[in-house]
């Protein structure tokens, strides 16, 4: 572990904006998520709650590796999400539900 060993989870300024382009060729951004910043203490159990697109399986995303922040930073147990996923990757489980 590092310094950070009394933080389970840290996000700050965290954002995610995708890109895509419309049926007439114009690009069209969505912000999945806006700015959230967290703290999650290590032995908490913390829930993600919010409406359809509120952002919530982007942020598991981002704090799972698999998808990297526009803006902002994230960490698990002290470890940055983009430059020590190999670290964060570690320290996590995932399970996920639905159509997989």
């Amino acid at each position: 572990m590092n310094d950070s060993q009394e933080i389970a989870v840290e996000c700050e300024g965290l954002g995610r904006t995708y890109t895509s382009r419309s049926a007439l060729g114009k690009k069209q951004q969505t912000e999945a998520l806006d700015g959230l910043s967290l703290s999650i203490p290590k032995g908490i159990v913390f829930g993600v709650l919010g409406p359809n697109g509120a952002g919530k399986t982007t942020l598991v995303r981002i704090l799972s590796t698999l998808l990297t922040p526009t803006r902002g930073y994230a960490r698990i147990a002290g470890y940055d999400v983009v430059k020590q996923a190999r670290e964060v990757r570690r320290h996590i489980g995932q399970v996920l539900g639905g159509d997989r």
